[in-house]
């Protein structure tokens, strides 16, 4: 046990920049996820479970929007920026790349959206919900978080994030009384992340002087291209994600969507030192391709997932009715069940961009993504012939396909001798 601290402490000795940047990273997701916790209990409240699953229901729809904005260039883009900050020239080309095909994307899915409330009935229903909700598609073209991270320089973007939470959790308060003011839940939280990006775009401009100008077509396609599989990756992440409390909506009810929104958002927060641990150490082991320092990694990401998830499946009935003033048994069922799945994706993560994608193997972790939608949708048929469709099976799903993704993950690991135990294996 001792060997094990005195492994610890060397290893953050050693990889100073990797903490601090852990640590802003940390900062932002703590606060993006606090924060609206604390407006939270307000929030449900105020306009009550119905409503609030409502708004969580056009927050599902318009996700899928922002993944198709984002095209996996938030993870293509990292790696290429920290093999090309030390080429200003290039580095201005590839960034104007990326913002002209988010600006492409953005106006198209505009389109689909208005041709979605023109031609289903229930966002037409809800088409005020759908389109304030959509303003922060606007984020996702201004916020460059993936050129920080690839420069390694998380600070601008923990102050302009943290500044733009606070302001909507304020605004929250200020401006939600009743149950019909529902409506401005998303519009609230949409302004403040457009701010949130334009400010930071501000910083792209001038504190990092990127000089924005037309780039060669050619380029633009090779970018796009480039991005393609990383895109297929993250809609299916997304689509497991989100799939549940989209079905809820259309064959149970809000209350279901809400219960489950809830759950998943405080089981979400457990996961964040790992995930922010992860993008910060990304950019390090791109570069180094240390084996032991990968296999330290994945130790240390899992030691610290089980003592969370632990901790979490007995605290889930004093979370949920704190958060809901109430006691929602359909959500505490939801949110133990979700303690498997935050457990099994803490591994899941560490072996994909700091493994997988680092090593040069981007093939398997796209694979093990977009294989594990077909999967999901495999329970999910399973659910619908044995007639368990409720959000419990939902929940249990998701846990079943992240252990999915991590055995994918983990046999092409092993098989690519990524990992380093110790001693050789082969299979």
């Amino acid at each position: 046990m001792l060997l094990f601290f005195s492994n610890i402490k060397d290893l953050i000795r050693n990889n100073i920049k990797i903490v601090q940047n852990t640590g802003y990273l940390t900062i932002i997701e703590c606060i993006r996820l606090i924060l609206p916790f604390v407006a939270l209990p307000y929030i449900v409240h105020t306009i009550g479970m119905e409503r609030y699953g409502m708004v969580a229901f056009a927050h599902t729809v318009i996700n899928y929007f922002n993944i198709f904005i984002n095209f996996g260039l938030n993870i293509y883009s990292v790696k290429e920026v920290a093999l090309l900050k030390e080429n200003k020239q290039e580095l201005d080309v590839f960034v104007t790349s990326v913002l002209v095909i988010k600006l492409m994307l953005l106006l198209l899915s505009f389109v689909i959206l208005i041709s979605c409330i023109v031609f289903i009935p229930i966002m037409a229903e809800h088409k005020d919900l759908m389109l304030f909700s959509f303003l922060v598609c606007f984020y996702e073209l201004f916020f460059p978080v993936w050129y920080f991270q690839g420069i390694e320089k998380m600070k601008y973007i923990t102050l302009v994030s943290s500044s733009s939470i606070l302001l909507y959790t304020l605004s929250v308060f200020v401006f939600i009384h009743n149950q019909t003011d529902y409506i401005f839940v998303p519009l609230l939280q949409s302004l403040s992340s457009v701010i949130a990006g334009l400010v930071a775009f501000y910083f792209l401009i001038k504190k990092e002087g990127v000089r924005i100008s037309i780039p060669p077509f050619g380029r633009i396609l090779m970018v796009f291209k480039n991005a393609i599989p990383f895109f297929f990756s993250r809609v299916s992440v997304v689509f497991n994600a989100n799939f549940a409390k989209l079905i809820s909506g259309l064959f149970l009810s809000m209350e279901s969507v809400a219960a489950f929104d809830i759950a998943q958002k405080i089981s979400q927060f457990v996961l964040i030192p790992v995930e922010m641990f992860n993008q910060a150490t990304y950019p390090h082991i791109a570069r180094t391709r240390n084996k032991l320092f990968v296999t330290k990694y994945l130790f240390f990401s899992a030691m610290l997932g089980l003592m969370l998830s632990i901790v979490l499946f007995f605290i889930a009935p004093l979370l949920i009715n704190f958060f809901t003033n109430e006691n929602v048994n359909e959500a505490t069922t939801i949110l133990r069940v979700l303690c498997l799945y935050t457990f099994s994706d803490t591994i899941t993560i560490g072996l994909g961009a700091c493994t997988l994608i680092a090593f040069g193997f981007p093939k398997p972790f796209n694979e093990s993504v977009i294989c594990s939608t077909f999967f999901l949708s495999f329970i999910y048929l399973l659910i619908y012939i044995f007639e368990l469709f409720n959000t419990t099976s939902f929940a249990f799903a998701l846990f079943l396909t992240s252990l999915f993704v991590l055995l994918y993950r983990l046999y092409f690991c092993i098989k690519n001798d990524i990992l380093q135990f110790g001693i050789k294996i082969t299979l």
